[in-house]
């Protein structure tokens, strides 16, 4: 199979470029690389792993002198190596499946709570907990649906001609609001605890 290998950057043409890596290499050094960790955890005797690591060895220099000596393209080559190292890859999982597991639960005895990664990821992405989350956000709607509805009375209060009062007749209701909230939550302060514990996701 023949193709061409597409590196995308700005080169000026009718000149001759230098890729920073060559594809070939990377692709080597990635495969080699897998089946070392592979030997090092599936095969047990230092002779048949030092063998092992010999054979692949000489595939990378077979590949790499294939390509040279124009046998094989560069992209035949890069393919040969990707589909070895999915292939290695593919039995290492096969092989540690049971022992990564082991090591996981090695590392977590029990893993955390929905609620305890809810706690976590709030205070570190916003610095609040979950639980002043939830008050700050009864204090907040509290305070809109008190200017909300303060704003409903307005034409009844002051009527039509008289803005400064609507403006503090609204701001009256948003702070009225935001206090009422304020001791709902201070008051739901249980309930929020209890809350805050469900795993309702």
């Amino acid at each position: 199979m023949t193709g061409s290998i597409e590196v995308l950057g700005q080169y000026q043409t009718q000149s001759v470029h230098t890729l920073p890596g060559s594809p070939l290499d990377e692709a080597l050094a990635s495969m080699e690389g897998v089946a070392t960790r592979f030997s090092l955890d599936a095969i047990n005797d230092a002779q048949t792993r030092a063998s092992y690591a010999a054979n692949i060895k000489r595939i990378s220099a077979q590949v790499r002198s294939d390509v040279a000596a124009g046998r094989i393209s560069s992209q035949a080559g890069v393919e040969f190596c990707h589909e070895m190292r999915n292939k290695i890859m593919a039995e290492h999982r096969k092989l540690t499946s049971a022992t990564g597991l082991a090591k996981a639960q090695q590392h977590k005895q029990t893993p955390p709570t929905l609620p305890e990664l809810f706690e976590k990821y709030a205070a570190r992405k916003f610095g609040k907990k979950v639980k002043e989350t939830a008050r700050q956000g009864m204090i907040i709607g509290a305070g809109a649906a008190g200017g909300f509805l303060a704003g409903l009375g307005v034409s009844l209060v002051c009527g039509p001609g008289a803005p400064f009062c609507a403006i503090a007749l609204v701001l009256a209701g948003s702070a009225a609001g935001g206090v009422a909230g304020s001791l709902a939550a201070d008051a739901l302060d249980d309930e929020l605890e209890e809350l805050s514990n469900w795993e309702v996701f």
